[in-house]
C-alpha cells in the first residue's frame, strides 16, 4: 500500500512488543519512498532513520544517532513517548489517521516490552535466589514458594479515605468527575430558576441597589460550572498518565537493590491529611457555615452581620421564596460546596503525591548514565510541570473568584463588573 508516495503498512495488531515489531517494520521497509511498482525503495538504517526524524519541522532538537541505534540492538530497552511520536510519523508515512494509529500501536508494544523486562528480571531474581541456597534440596514446599515467588505488584485498591478519595480521580476517562460536578452544578442553576431567586435585586437600607441573584454569583456558577470540572479534567489526565505509562516505565528501569516506595504506601501515608481537609472542607467550611450564615438567620429572621444574597433574600422578600425552600435550596449548595471543596483539596494532596513519587524515582535513577533515561525523565518532569501549573492557575482563578463574590457583597458597587473594575484598576466606577 503506498501513502503520499511512500510505502505503508497497517498497524498488525498481533500482540508484538517493541522489538519485535521494529524489527519486522524496518525488515520490510515501512515508511521509506515506494518506487514504480510500489515497492520500498532502499532500506532502513540508523543512520537514514536518524536523519529522518531529524527533518520533521517540529522536531527542533532532532534526534541522537546512538539513540536510534539502540531500536536496532537485541536489548530490552523501550523508547520515549516523543520518539514514539516521532516513529509514528514515519510509519505513517504522513497520513494523520495512519500517525494515530501507529502512536497507539507502538506505545502497546511498548508496554508489552516493559512487561516482559520485568518477568524476565523476576525470573532472574528467582533464580539467584535458588543458587544462593533459599530453597533447600529435597524441601518441595520452599522450592514451590519460591518459583511462585515474583516481583511484589502495587495493590489494585487502597483502602480507607485517601484510597478512595485518590480512585475518584484513578478513572480512564477525564470527563467522569468533572461531568459530575457540572451536572449537579446545572441541575442547581435550574432549580433556583424554579425557585425565583436566579435573579434577584435588593436594595439594602444604606447603599445602592445590588443585584443578589444565584446565578450572578460567580463562586456558585463559573467556578462549579466550568472551573472545577476543568481543574479535575486536567488533574485526572496527569494522574492517569503518570499511574499507567510514565511511572510504569521508571519502575522497569530501577535495579533490583533500588529502594522502592509503592503508589498505594505514598497515598495511605498521607490519610491524615486527607482527614484533615476532609474535616475542614466538610464538617467546618459546608455544614458549620451554612448553619451559621443561611440555616440560624432564616429561622430567627434575623441576617445580623451577614449580607443580603440569594440564600437569605426569603427574610426580607417572603413573597418571592419562602424559608423552607431556601433552606432546602441553600443546604443543597452547601453540600454540593462541600464535595468539591473536599476534592479541590485532595486534588492538591494527590499533586504533592505526585511530585514527590517522580522526584524520588529522579534520585534512584541518577547513578544511570544512560542518555535516553534522563531525556525520558526530563520529558515527564516537563510534563509535570505543565499539568500541575495548568492545576494551580485553575485554582488562583477559583480562589479570586470567590473573594470577588464576597468583596462585592460588602462593597458599594452595584454589579460585580465594577467591583472587577475597582480591583484591577483601582478605579471608582460607582457612586
Amino acid at each position: 500500500m503506498i501513502k503520499h508516495g511512500k510505502y505503508f503498512v497497517p498497524p498488525l495488531k498481533d500482540g508484538s512488543d517493541f522489538k519485535e515489531l521494529f524489527k519486522y517494520l524496518v525488515s520490510v521497509g515501512a515508511g521509506l519512498p515506494a518506487d514504480q511498482t510500489g515497492l520500498p525503495v532502499g532500506s532502513w538504517t540508523p543512520e537514514l532513520l536518524a536523519s529522518t526524524i531529524s527533518q520533521f519541522d517540529s522536531n527542533q532538537s532532532s534526534i541522537e544517532l546512538r539513540t536510534v541505534q539502540h531500536w536496532f540492538q537485541d536489548n530490552d530497552r523501550g523508547i520515549s513517548t516523543d520518539n514514539i511520536r516521532w516513529l509514528a510519523r514515519v510509519f505513517g508515512c504522513g497520513d494523520p489517521d495512519a500517525i494515530i494509529a501507529w502512536r497507539a500501536e507502538l506505545n502497546a508494544a511498548n508496554r508489552r516490552l516493559a512487561t516482559k523486562r520485568r518477568e524476565k528480571r523476576s525470573i532472574q531474581t528467582r533464580d539467584l535466589q535458588f543458587s544462593s541456597g533459599t530453597a533447600k534440596e529435597g524441601d518441595q514446599d520452599a522450592i514451590e514458594n519460591a518459583a511462585k515467588r515474583e516481583t511484589p505488584r502495587e495493590p489494585t485498591s487502597i483502602s480507607g479515605l485517601a484510597g478512595r478519595t485518590e480512585a475518584m480521580f484513578s478513572t480512564h476517562s477525564s470527563l467522569g468527575l468533572p461531568a459530575v460536578v457540572f451536572a449537579a452544578a446545572t441541575a442547581l442553576g435550574l432549580m433556583s430558576f424554579s425557585l425565583n431567586i436566579h435573579s434577584v435585586e435588593f436594595t439594602p437600607p444604606t447603599g445602592p441597589t445590588k443585584q443578589v441573584g444565584f446565578l450572578w454569583a460567580p463562586n456558585w456558577t463559573v467556578v462549579f460550572l466550568v472551573l472545577l470540572p476543568a481543574y479535575f479534567a486536567v488533574l485526572i489526565n496527569l494522574l492517569r498518565l503518570w499511574k499507567a505509562e510514565w511511572r510504569a516505565d521508571l519502575v522497569t528501569r530501577l535495579s533490583s537493590t533500588s529502594p522502592r516506595t509503592n503508589w498505594a504506601s505514598r497515598v495511605t501515608a498521607m490519610s491524615y491529611v486527607y482527614w484533615a481537609v476532609f474535616v475542614v472542607t466538610i464538617l467546618i467550611a459546608s455544614a458549620f457555615n451554612w448553619m451559621e450564615t443561611h440555616l440560624i438567620p432564616l429561622l430567627t429572621g434575623n441576617t445580623g452581620s451577614w449580607p443580603v444574597e440569594w440564600g437569605r433574600i426569603a427574610i426580607f422578600q417572603p413573597d418571592l421564596v419562602s424559608v423552607p425552600n431556601a433552606i432546602a435550596f441553600s443546604g443543597l449548595v452547601f453540600l454540593l460546596n462541600a464535595f468539591g471543596s473536599y476534592l479541590f483539596f485532595a486534588g492538591l494532596i494527590i499533586l504533592y503525591s505526585l511530585t514527590d513519587d517522580f522526584v524520588d524515582f529522579a534520585a534512584h535513577l541518577a547513578h544511570d548514565k544512560s542518555q535516553e533515561l534522563h531525556q525520558n525523565l526530563a520529558e515527564i518532569g516537563s510534563s509535570l510541570m505543565v499539568g500541575i501549573f495548568r492545576c494551580c492557575s485553575l485554582g488562583l482563578m477559583i480562589t479570586i473568584l470567590m473573594k470577588l463574590q464576597a468583596s462585592f457583597l460588602l462593597s458599594d458597587s452595584r454589579d460585580r463588573i465594577c467591583c472587577i473594575l475597582l480591583a484591577v484598576d483601582e478605579v471608582r466606577c460607582c457612586g
